[in-house]
Protein backbone atom coordinates (compact mmCIF):
# COMPACT_ATOMS: atom_id res chain seq x y z
CA UNK A 1 0.00 0.00 0.00
CA UNK A 2 2.74 2.45 0.96
CA UNK A 3 4.72 1.58 -2.19
CA UNK A 4 1.65 2.21 -4.34
CA UNK A 5 1.02 5.63 -2.80
CA UNK A 6 4.71 6.46 -3.12
CA UNK A 7 4.74 5.46 -6.82
CA UNK A 8 1.57 7.46 -7.49
CA UNK A 9 3.12 10.55 -5.87
CA UNK A 10 6.30 10.15 -7.92
CA UNK A 11 4.25 9.82 -11.11
CA UNK A 12 2.25 12.97 -10.30
CA UNK A 13 5.38 14.96 -9.39
CA UNK A 14 7.15 13.83 -12.57
CA UNK A 15 4.17 14.79 -14.74
CA UNK A 16 4.11 18.28 -13.18
CA UNK A 17 7.85 18.78 -12.77
CA UNK A 18 9.13 17.92 -16.24
CA UNK A 19 6.97 20.44 -18.14
CA UNK A 20 7.87 23.10 -15.56
CA UNK A 21 11.57 22.40 -16.00
CA UNK A 22 11.22 22.70 -19.78
CA UNK A 23 9.39 26.02 -19.41
CA UNK A 24 12.04 27.33 -17.02
CA UNK A 25 14.86 26.31 -19.39
CA UNK A 26 13.08 28.02 -22.30
CA UNK A 27 12.53 31.19 -20.26
CA UNK A 28 16.15 31.41 -19.11
CA UNK A 29 17.54 30.58 -22.56
CA UNK A 30 15.67 33.56 -24.02
CA UNK A 31 17.78 36.70 -23.72
CA UNK A 32 15.55 39.64 -24.61
CA UNK A 33 17.16 42.63 -26.26
CA UNK A 34 16.11 46.03 -24.98
CA UNK A 35 16.90 47.98 -28.13
CA UNK A 36 18.22 50.74 -25.94
CA UNK A 37 21.71 51.72 -24.77
CA UNK A 38 22.47 53.66 -21.61
CA UNK A 39 25.88 55.22 -21.04
CA UNK A 40 26.77 57.36 -18.01
CA UNK A 41 29.73 59.64 -17.31
CA UNK A 42 30.71 62.52 -15.06
CA UNK A 43 32.82 65.58 -15.81
CA UNK A 44 35.05 65.27 -12.73
CA UNK A 45 35.96 61.89 -11.30
CA UNK A 46 36.81 63.52 -7.98
CA UNK A 47 35.13 66.41 -6.18
CA UNK A 48 34.79 67.91 -2.74
CA UNK A 49 31.74 67.16 -0.60
CA UNK A 50 28.95 69.45 -1.79
CA UNK A 51 30.40 70.07 -5.26
CA UNK A 52 29.67 66.79 -7.04
CA UNK A 53 28.54 67.46 -10.57
CA UNK A 54 25.61 65.75 -12.27
CA UNK A 55 25.86 62.36 -13.94
CA UNK A 56 25.60 62.74 -17.71
CA UNK A 57 23.34 60.12 -19.26
CA UNK A 58 23.27 59.22 -22.95
CA UNK A 59 20.34 57.13 -24.13
CA UNK A 60 20.15 55.69 -27.62
CA UNK A 61 17.37 53.85 -29.46
CA UNK A 62 19.03 51.03 -31.41
CA UNK A 63 15.75 49.51 -32.63
CA UNK A 64 13.87 50.04 -35.88
CA UNK A 65 10.82 51.52 -34.08
CA UNK A 66 9.86 54.47 -31.90
CA UNK A 67 10.43 54.10 -28.14
CA UNK A 68 8.17 55.85 -25.66
CA UNK A 69 10.55 57.49 -23.21
CA UNK A 70 7.99 59.38 -21.08
CA UNK A 71 9.03 59.69 -17.45
CA UNK A 72 8.28 61.53 -14.20
CA UNK A 73 9.23 65.20 -14.00
CA UNK A 74 12.06 64.70 -11.49
CA UNK A 75 15.36 63.40 -12.93
CA UNK A 76 15.92 61.60 -9.60
CA UNK A 77 13.10 59.21 -10.58
CA UNK A 78 14.11 58.57 -14.19
CA UNK A 79 16.34 55.60 -13.45
CA UNK A 80 16.82 53.03 -10.75
CA UNK A 81 20.15 54.17 -9.35
CA UNK A 82 22.62 52.03 -7.50
CA UNK A 83 24.94 54.31 -5.55
CA UNK A 84 27.54 52.49 -3.44
CA UNK A 85 30.15 54.11 -1.17
CA UNK A 86 33.07 51.79 -0.65
CA UNK A 87 30.76 48.89 -1.59
CA UNK A 88 27.83 49.82 0.69
CA UNK A 89 24.45 51.15 -0.60
CA UNK A 90 24.08 54.89 0.10
CA UNK A 91 20.86 56.18 1.64
CA UNK A 92 18.44 58.40 -0.26
CA UNK A 93 18.14 62.08 0.58
CA UNK A 94 14.99 63.42 2.24
CA UNK A 95 14.21 65.19 -1.04
CA UNK A 96 14.41 61.88 -2.94
CA UNK A 97 12.14 60.13 -0.44
CA UNK A 98 9.64 62.98 -0.74
CA UNK A 99 9.69 62.69 -4.54
CA UNK A 100 9.10 58.94 -4.37
CA UNK A 101 6.07 59.45 -2.10
CA UNK A 102 4.54 62.78 -3.15
CA UNK A 103 1.55 64.32 -1.39
CA UNK A 104 -1.84 64.17 -3.12
CA UNK A 105 -1.47 67.84 -4.04
CA UNK A 106 1.93 67.22 -5.61
CA UNK A 107 0.52 64.22 -7.49
CA UNK A 108 -2.34 66.25 -8.91
CA UNK A 109 0.09 68.97 -10.07
CA UNK A 110 2.65 66.52 -11.48
CA UNK A 111 3.29 66.77 -15.18
CA UNK A 112 5.30 63.97 -16.77
CA UNK A 113 8.27 64.67 -19.00
CA UNK A 114 6.97 63.52 -22.39
CA UNK A 115 9.64 62.05 -24.61
CA UNK A 116 10.06 59.60 -27.46
CA UNK A 117 13.12 58.36 -29.28
CA UNK A 118 13.03 57.64 -33.01
CA UNK A 119 15.13 54.75 -34.34
CA UNK A 120 18.82 55.71 -34.08
CA UNK A 121 18.08 58.85 -32.04
CA UNK A 122 20.09 59.72 -28.99
CA UNK A 123 19.23 61.93 -26.00
CA UNK A 124 21.47 63.33 -23.31
CA UNK A 125 20.37 64.29 -19.82
CA UNK A 126 21.97 65.36 -16.56
CA UNK A 127 20.91 63.76 -13.28
CA UNK A 128 21.89 65.50 -10.03
CA UNK A 129 22.74 62.33 -8.08
CA UNK A 130 23.86 64.21 -4.97
CA UNK A 131 20.30 65.64 -4.72
CA UNK A 132 18.96 62.08 -4.84
CA UNK A 133 21.44 60.20 -2.64
CA UNK A 134 23.50 61.21 0.39
CA UNK A 135 26.99 61.75 -0.97
CA UNK A 136 28.22 63.91 1.95
CA UNK A 137 30.67 61.35 3.32
CA UNK A 138 34.13 61.23 1.69
CA UNK A 139 34.89 57.99 -0.13
CA UNK A 140 34.70 56.20 -3.46
CA UNK A 141 31.21 56.06 -4.94
CA UNK A 142 30.30 53.51 -7.62
CA UNK A 143 27.30 54.60 -9.69
CA UNK A 144 25.16 52.48 -12.01
CA UNK A 145 21.81 53.37 -13.56
CA UNK A 146 19.10 51.01 -14.79
CA UNK A 147 16.43 52.12 -17.27
CA UNK A 148 13.10 50.36 -16.73
CA UNK A 149 10.21 50.60 -19.15
CA UNK A 150 7.26 48.45 -20.24
CA UNK A 151 7.63 46.35 -23.35
CA UNK A 152 5.73 47.93 -26.24
CA UNK A 153 4.17 44.54 -27.11
CA UNK A 154 3.45 43.49 -23.51
CA UNK A 155 2.78 46.36 -21.04
CA UNK A 156 3.02 43.90 -18.12
CA UNK A 157 6.61 43.02 -19.04
CA UNK A 158 9.40 45.28 -17.79
CA UNK A 159 12.52 45.80 -19.85
CA UNK A 160 15.73 46.60 -17.97
CA UNK A 161 18.79 48.25 -19.51
CA UNK A 162 21.79 48.65 -17.24
CA UNK A 163 24.40 51.36 -17.75
CA UNK A 164 28.13 51.15 -17.42
CA UNK A 165 29.59 51.72 -13.95
CA UNK A 166 31.43 54.93 -13.02
CA UNK A 167 33.42 55.80 -9.89
CA UNK A 168 33.49 59.22 -8.24
CA UNK A 169 35.87 60.04 -5.41
CA UNK A 170 34.35 62.44 -2.89
CA UNK A 171 36.96 64.39 -0.94
CA UNK A 172 36.54 66.18 2.41
CA UNK A 173 35.21 69.74 2.02
CA UNK A 174 38.44 71.22 3.42
CA UNK A 175 40.80 69.24 1.14
CA UNK A 176 42.80 70.69 -1.71
CA UNK A 177 41.34 69.92 -5.13
CA UNK A 178 43.24 67.22 -7.00
CA UNK A 179 45.84 68.65 -9.36
CA UNK A 180 45.72 67.76 -13.01
CA UNK A 181 48.54 65.48 -14.06
CA UNK A 182 51.21 67.28 -16.00
CA UNK A 183 51.72 65.80 -19.44
CA UNK A 184 55.33 65.82 -20.57
CA UNK A 185 55.85 67.36 -23.99
CA UNK A 186 56.84 64.93 -26.73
Amino acid sequence: MTKTIYLMLLTILASIGLPLQAQMRAATAETPTTGFTLNISIRNESAKVGSIGPVIVKEKNVTDHLINNTRPKSPCLWYRMEILRDGVQVSKTKEMMRRESPSKEEQSNATPFLSTLEPGDEDQFEVPVSNCYDMTVPGNYQITFTWERSDINDPNKLIHTKSNNITVTVLPADSKPPEAEAVAPK
